[in-house]
């Protein structure tokens, strides 16, 4: 059974390395402009919490890889209702979860209410 997470992404979907560098080099930039522009003490309580933040967000998304069920929801043969399911993002999704083997309900409220 596919395995997706809210998004709608199947499992084993891997962005490329590039972007998550990209993430992490942004950050090391707001980093260094906020310990030059602010007090001692900001800079020490944002370095806090990326020494509490960091490691829970890698750790998650490697358990998430090796461990997916425990992060992941099959949604073969479940009810998925779904608002806004005609068009645009939400036709995407639905077009996800039908693709997973969940049985749609879709809801519109189109001009007529």
């Amino acid at each position: 059974a596919p395995l997706v997470n809210g998004s709608g992404r199947r499992f084993g979907h891997v962005e490329p390395p590039d972007s998550h560098m990209l993430l992490y080099a942004a950050l090391g930039a707001v980093v260094l402009f906020f310990c030059v522009t602010t007090s001692p003490q900001a800079v020490a309580r944002l370095l806090l919490h990326l020494a509490v933040w960091l490691p829970y967000h890698c750790g998650r998304h490697v358990a998430s890889f090796l461990a997916p069920s425990f992060f992941w929801k099959s949604v073969q043969g479940e009810v998925v209702v779904l608002t806004g399911g005609a068009g645009g993002i939400g036709k995407l999704i639905a077009t996800k979860f039908a693709a997973a083997g969940a049985t749609l309900v879709l809801l519109e409220g189109g001009a007529g209410g």
